[in-house]
């Protein structure tokens, strides 16, 4: 747990895994997917219980409107409140241009 002005803060047990997958059978069936186990495996490290695997093998390169792995990921978040934490291997993963990185951080920011 993180420590924020001497308390410590509860992540909660929910968490979205993001991962950019080499096929579209990965994305089908995510566990077939060796970074998303492995992101799997580091999430129980840290006591999240319920998971929720997202992969897409989209460019990391797309514009914000293109990126239909992002909208999928915060339809689910939008409809599932408790799931506060997103894991993935590196920023890179989420995208690759500063104008989508700054868009997801302010939309994370905006959304807690």
């Amino acid at each position: 747990m993180e420590k924020v002005k001497n308390q410590l803060y509860d992540f909660g047990t929910d968490a979205v895994i993001i991962a950019r997958v080499s096929t579209p059978e990965q994305v089908l069936s995510p566990n077939s997917s060796p970074q998303i186990n492995d992101l799997i495996e580091y999430s129980k490290l840290y006591r999240f219980k319920n998971l929720k695997a997202f992969g897409t093998t989209e460019s990391g390169f797309l514009k914000k409107d293109d990126k239909q792995g992002w909208n999928l990921v915060t339809e689910f978040i939008e409809n599932n409140p408790s799931y506060r934490t997103i894991i993935c291997t590196e920023m890179s993963r989420l995208g690759r241009d500063d104008e989508i990185l700054i868009h997801i951080k302010n939309y994370l920011i905006k959304n807690k």
